[in-house]
């Protein structure tokens, strides 16, 4: 196995698939990627595209500091790489879209149920 994916939405469930992938990866001398969706609800005014813009900037600014914290500490304990993929756009969307793009062996998601 050389390269693990696992979604991010920073709850729980997601903290504990972060976990677990960066256990295999270290098992498995495997590369981590971190793949992280973000989006705002569209908003239909011309008004509101400068703010929603700057609003997206600052999402995946936020997005990638807590991912990139999370990765810096995960590898010192460990024989990795650490990755972030982050889009903009529905999570399920994202997910699709960089798996079949990049075609990693194995693919870990948190699940609440």
């Amino acid at each position: 196995m050389n390269s693990i994916y696992v979604t991010s939405d920073f709850l729980e469930v997601s903290q504990n698939a972060m976990n677990f992938s960066a256990a295999l990866a270290r098992q498995f001398e495997a590369d981590l990627t971190l793949l992280h969706a973000y989006h705002l609800t569209p908003i239909y005014s011309d008004f509101y595209v400068d703010l929603r813009e700057e609003q997206l900037k600052q999402l995946r600014m936020d997005s990638e500091w807590q991912l990139k914290s999370w990765c810096d500490e995960q590898m010192k304990d460990g024989n990795f790489q650490c990755y972030i993929r982050q889009r903009n756009g529905l999570a399920a969307d994202v997910i699709v879209d960089l798996v079949n793009e990049e075609q990693p062996d194995l693919l870990v998601m948190g699940t609440r149920k």
